[in-house]
């Protein structure tokens, strides 16, 4: 059982390390004639921020607002609206990081105290804030073209029961690069599209509100994630899971192994045994 546990958390550990910590830096506005703090974000080599994916700055107890006034690929900028923050507040960062190759997207949140560490510049006077336009809400029960129920999570798991199917959760973000190269390129191809027959298909937006109790039940973090689940019991239970894209024959290679160990690849046998260890405590 601690072969196995250790086993797992490798396992985990292997996916956080694909994506480092981004760098911030904090600071008094120079050109501000009242106190105002300045927080900006820098990506890790070979990553980028995602800014349709939104970004968040906050400080624990504090309402002070943050707001963006440099939004690139490459450096985030925010600017405090309060002047009661101090040295020593807990500042918190939220931002989403995706890598270069876009295969890739994962929301990093880094909390540290607030001390001036760098010498920023004025932000206004360098880059206009880049604003996101308003997202369209998925159409809700219904199929789409690939098949997938959209955020329909009732109608995929009564299907599921009533075919004998495991389900092929897609949580997925609009904002998400390599997301949408599932959907237009590995999703439509027939030979993706005769594996997943085996599979009843669903796609949760990972923004909207009806996918939070799976994406905390299965502790979904990096996008896209592919969850394999057997609906077959009260609850869903986790057979494996594909992390990332994936071109076609990959993931179908992928996909065949969840059939493996009796229904289970090695990583979804150490997940529910883990469970099944700590729920025994």
């Amino acid at each position: 059982m601690k072969t196995l546990l250790a086993l797992f958390f490798t396992i985990g550990s292997a996916y956080a390390a694909q994506v480092p910590d981004y760098t911030v830096k904090i600071g008094l506005d120079p050109a501000s004639k009242v106190p105002r703090w300045l927080v900006e974000g820098i990506p890790p080599v070979n990553f980028h921020f995602n800014l349709k994916a939104g970004a968040k700055v906050s400080v624990k107890g504090k309402r002070a607002t943050f707001t963006p006034v440099i939004e690139t690929e490459s450096r985030l900028g925010f600017s405090s609206s309060s002047m009661e923050l101090k040295e020593g507040d807990s500042l918190e960062t939220a931002f989403y990081l995706c890598d270069q190759a876009k295969t890739l997207c994962v929301r990093k949140t880094l909390s540290l105290p607030m001390r001036v560490n760098s010498s920023l510049t004025h932000f206004e006077s360098q880059n206009p804030t880049v604003k996101e336009k308003p997202r369209p809400k998925p159409a809700q029960k219904q199929k789409d073209s690939h098949g997938f129920f959209l955020n329909d999570i009732e109608g995929a798991q009564s299907e599921a029961r009533r075919s004998q199917k495991p389900l092929l959760i897609d949580f997925f973000g609009i904002w998400c690069p390599p997301c949408n190269l599932y959907s237009e390129t590995v999703f439509p191809d027939p030979r993706f599209q005769k594996i997943a027959k085996k599979f009843v298909l669903l796609k949760l937006d990972a923004d909207q509100e009806v996918s939070f109790p799976l994406k905390s039940k299965f502790k979904v973090g990096g996008y896209p994630t592919l969850i394999i689940a057997d609906a077959s019991g009260a609850e869903l239970r986790e057979i494996s899971r594909i992390v990332g894209f994936f071109p076609t024959l990959e993931l179908i290679a992928k996909l065949q192994s969840s059939f493996r160990l009796g229904g289970e690849t090695l990583e979804g046998r150490i997940t529910r045994l883990r469970e099944e260890y700590l729920r025994s405590l």
